[in-house]
């Protein structure tokens, strides 16, 4: 980390502790740089929770699945005692994976030397060695933090990160009418490839300010931006409501789920920091898988979460292909204004800019930011740049 970074980052935590109206966002600088994805990936990206899958993917002792998350590989198990379980994928011997994809099996054995390890990632077996005689760490796949919240399971890189779920007991509650835990993938994720920041995406789910000149068509005649409304922890989470002119708004899937919540209309986003970010809509639930793998380099899917029932409707087919074209359509507006602001973060003249009313959540997100970034560099010894 060089010391450039150290000032930005400073100067972006004093910036955004002024009121929203008075503060400054990020610098350009801090999309663009390598040097603070690097910093990102120690100070963020290893010791926070991350979302890889939904607990759906692997329901039964005995499945497995590889998923790939911030440039690295790791491998869900369901063990016999139904505990999800996350390893890294190489074997301790040579580092030869011992799953690929997904599958079923009682055992985990290495294709090179067949080296077997049961569900719970311990060595059970290697040929022509006595295992007494191996070091503990040699006898067990390197674990991960793994946690189920609402179906979906995370990981957690930093062993000694405390659990997710208490803190989130909040958004659980809220979330309690959607039976989040019970939805499915309605249909194959909608895979986006992006050549901009992470942060960007981020910034964009907090604010409704984007819509009139972003979705003039796709949303703006249906959404009531001037009633919109943030709240927050102040410390993981912050939630953008974005109401509809329709009490009631026509579903796309089924039966509402959330008709017990008198006070929901439209969608409520969560964006649970750093990159687990989902919107409660009135009958399905949208979820915006994300995989950072670089400064400008990034893997979006979006996952729609949906009442298993609803795949019985006989007109389930035409359903489907409607809101498929309308959320990528929607979503391929974002992006196209992602891509623009990534171009203007990159040149010469770009500074930080002021925020709009409507941009409550990206303020509490970016601030969020500054300050996980500024208790790492100031707790860790970094060696600054000569």
């Amino acid at each position: 980390m060089n010391e450039q970074l150290k000032l930005d980052v400073e100067a972006a935590e004093r910036d955004l502790s002024l009121p929203l109206l008075s503060a400054r966002s990020l610098h350009p600088r801090l999309y663009t740089g390598e040097d603070v994805y690097a910093v990102e990936m120690e100070a963020l990206f290893r010791r926070n929770w991350l979302s890889v899958a939904r607990s759906s993917e692997v329901p039964e002792p005995g499945d497995w699945k590889v998923v790939e998350i911030m440039n690295q590989k790791v491998l869900l198990v369901r063990g016999r005692d139904r505990v999800l379980r996350a390893f890294s994928p190489a074997c301790r011997h040579k580092w030869a994976l011992v799953a690929e994809g997904c599958g079923h099996s009682a055992t985990l054995v290495c294709p090179y030397h067949k080296w077997t390890y049961d569900l719970n990632g311990q060595l059970r077996g290697a040929p022509y060695l006595n295992l007494a005689d191996m070091a503990p760490e040699q006898r067990q796949l390197h674990a991960y933090a793994c946690e189920e919240w609402l179906g979906w399971a995370f990981v957690n890189f930093d062993s000694n990160a405390p659990p997710m779920g208490p803190r989130l007991a909040d958004i659980e509650e809220v979330a309690r009418p959607w039976r989040v835990s019970e939805l499915v993938p309605m249909f194959e994720p909608l895979r986006f490839d992006g050549a901009f920041n992470w942060k960007t995406l981020c910034d964009n789910v907090g604010e409704s300010y984007h819509v009139a000149g972003t979705h003039p068509v796709s949303i703006l005649p249906y959404a009531d931006v001037e009633a919109s409304r943030w709240r927050t922890d102040g410390e993981l989470w912050c939630r953008s409501d974005v109401p509809s002119y329709q009490r009631r708004p026509q579903g796309f899937v089924g039966p509402s789920l959330s008709s017990s919540v008198e006070e929901f209309s439209g969608t409520w986003t969560y964006n649970v920091y750093p990159t687990h970010v989902f919107g409660l809509v009135e009958d399905f639930v949208v979820w915006q898988r994300l995989d950072v793998r670089g400064a400008s380099n990034l893997v979006m899917e979006l996952v729609v979460l949906g009442a298993p029932e609803a795949l019985n409707h006989p007109a389930w087919k035409e359903i489907e292909d409607g809101m498929r074209t309308s959320i990528r359509d929607i979503e391929m507006e974002d992006q196209r204004a992602f891509h623009l602001s990534y171009e203007g973060q990159v040149q010469p003249g770009a500074l930080p800019g002021s925020f709009a009313q409507y941009e409550e959540g990206t303020w509490h997100f970016q601030r969020w930011w500054a300050g996980a970034m500024s208790r790492h560099m100031a707790t860790n010894r970094v060696e600054l740049a000569r």
